[in-house]
C-alpha cells in the first residue's frame, strides 16, 4: 500500500512534500538530542567526518576568508570583482563536482559489487572518494603558489575551482557512504557530520591570513593541503577495516525516527 501511494504521488507533491505518509508517533525525550554524538563511537562515521570538516576548511571556506585581503592587495579588486572571483570558482566547482560524484559513486559500487558475485559492501563507495581527495589539495596548493607568485588572477581562480570540485567529491560520498553503513540512523549522522564541518571550518579564520603572511602563501597553502592528505590516510583504514569494526561493534540500538 505504502508503495502504490508514493508513486500515485506527483514530482510536485513530492518537491513540496505533500501527501507524505504520516511517521510513526514517537514521544520525545532528553535523549534524543544526545544520539548524534553516540554515532562518533563508530569509525565508519569519526573518520570521514573529521576528514569532511577538514576538506570543507580546506577546499572551500579557506577562500571565501582569504579572498577578500588577498585580491583586494594583489589586484586592486572591488568587492563586487572580488564576490564574482570567489563565488563564480565556488559555485562552477561544486555544480561539476556534484553532476560528477554521485554518479560516479554509484558506479563505482556496482562495478565492485559486480565482480563480487553481486555482494555490495558499503567500503566500495570509498574509492569514489580519491579524485576528492587529489583535488581539494591540489587546488590549494594552486592558489597558494599564484598568489605567492602573483600570477594572473585566472592562476588563483582555477586553484578555487579545483579544490571546490575535490570538496564537493568528498562531501558527495562521505554522506552516502555514512548513510549506507548506518540506513535508520542517516539523521543522526547527517546532522554529526555538519556539525564536524562547521565547527572545523569556524576555526579556520582564526589562522589563515596570518600563516600565510608569516610563512608565504605558497609555504602555507601547501602545509595545510599537508594536512588535508593526513585526515585522508584514515579514512583509506575503513577500506580495510571499516566492515569488520562495524561487525565488532555491532548497530545502534536507536534509529532516526522522532
Amino acid at each position: 500500500m505504502a508503495v502504490s501511494q508514493s508513486r500515485a504521488r506527483s514530482w510536485g507533491d513530492l518537491l513540496l512534500m505533500r501527501r507524505l505518509p504520516r511517521a510513526r508517533q514517537k514521544h520525545l525525550q532528553a535523549v534524543d538530542f544526545a544520539r548524534a554524538w553516540q554515532m562518533l563511537r563508530y569509525p565508519s562515521v569519526l573518520l570521514p567526518g573529521l576528514y569532511l570538516a577538514v576538506s570543507l576548511g580546506y577546499g572551500s571556506i579557506i577562500f571565501v576568508l582569504s579572498g577578500p585581503a588577498l585580491f583586494s592587495s594583489l589586484y586592486g579588486f572591488q568587492p563586487h570583482q572580488i564576490g564574482l572571483l570567489v563565488g563564480l570558482s565556488l559555485t562552477l566547482g561544486n555544480l561539476a563536482g556534484e553532476l560528477f560524484a554521485g554518479r560516479f559513486c554509484d558506479w563505482v559500487s556496482e562495478v565492485r559489487a559486480l565482480r563480487r558475485g553481486g555482494r555490495r559492501r558499503a567500503e566500495d563507495r570509498l574509492v569514489a572518494i580519491l579524485p576528492g581527495a587529489v583535488l581539494t589539495p591540489v587546488g590549494l596548493v594552486v592558489e597558494g603558489v599564484c598568489v605567492q607568485r602573483r600570477t594572473h588572477w585566472v592562476g588563483p581562480a582555477v586553484g578555487i575551482g579545483v579544490a571546490s570540485v575535490g570538496f564537493q567529491v568528498v562531501t558527495t560520498v562521505v554522506f552516502t557512504y555514512t548513510a549506507e553503513c548506518y540506513k535508520p540512523q542517516t539523521p543522526h549522522t547527517a546532522t554529526i557530520l555538519n556539525f564536524l564541518r562547521d565547527t572545523f571550518g569556524f576555526c579556520v579564520a582564526f589562522y589563515d591570513l596570518q600563516m600565510g603572511a608569516a610563512l608565504g602563501f605558497q609555504l602555507a597553502w601547501i602545509l595545510l593541503a599537508l594536512v588535508n592528505v593526513a585526515f585522508f590516510l584514515p579514512v583509506l583504514l575503513l577500506f580495510w577495516r571499516g566492515e569488520h569494526w562495524r561487525e565488532r561493534l555491532g548497530e545502534p540500538d536507536f534509529d532516526g525516527d522522532l
